[in-house]
């Protein structure tokens, strides 16, 4: 259910807030609906950093867990500090994860870069049946170096 409040007679939800018919209703002039307005866009998104929607392959699995146990995914959001993206299951809020991304050619303009990630769960949240979106801030990186090509001696 969508959080919701009372401003004088009308009654304004997060989905809503951003809809042109609220935000002309906003401005009925008094500082008490100003006020209101800003807190409640502020406490609806607190992101400061740009997020780029890359769609990047990328490996996740809990610190201290053997390959074995990694996850191939693919990002469906990227910032400087962080990365959003799906899994089958649920990750405790807080849980350290290594991630291993890797920056295509596109994106590189040469060979693939490979970055590995030490991150931590934000948040899981149910996005459809099945899905659940993972938000990790990324703590720490380091690019990989490449695979060398063997050259044949001719």
């Amino acid at each position: 259910m969508a959080e919701s409040h009372l401003l004088g007679n009308r009654r304004l939800t997060r989905s809503s807030i951003a809809g042109p018919y609220v935000l002309r209703a906003r401005l009925c002039g008094t500082p008490e609906a100003l006020r209101f307005l800003r807190c409640f866009l502020a406490t609806s998104e607190r992101r400061t950093i740009k997020r780029y929607p890359l769609k990047l392959q990328m490996t996740v699995r809990g610190s201290g867990v053997s390959a074995s146990g990694e996850v191939s995914t693919e990002s469906k959001d990227v910032s400087s500090h962080g990365v959003y993206f799906f899994l089958d299951r649920p990750l405790k809020s807080g849980s350290p994860l290594e991630i291993m991304l890797i920056l295509p050619e596109e994106i590189t303009q040469g060979d693939p870069v490979r970055i590995r990630c030490e991150a931590r769960v934000q948040r899981a949240e149910s996005v459809v049946e099945g899905r659940i979106g993972i938000a990790a801030k990324i703590e720490r990186y380091r690019f990989l170096p490449g695979k060398r090509e063997r050259r044949k001696a001719s």
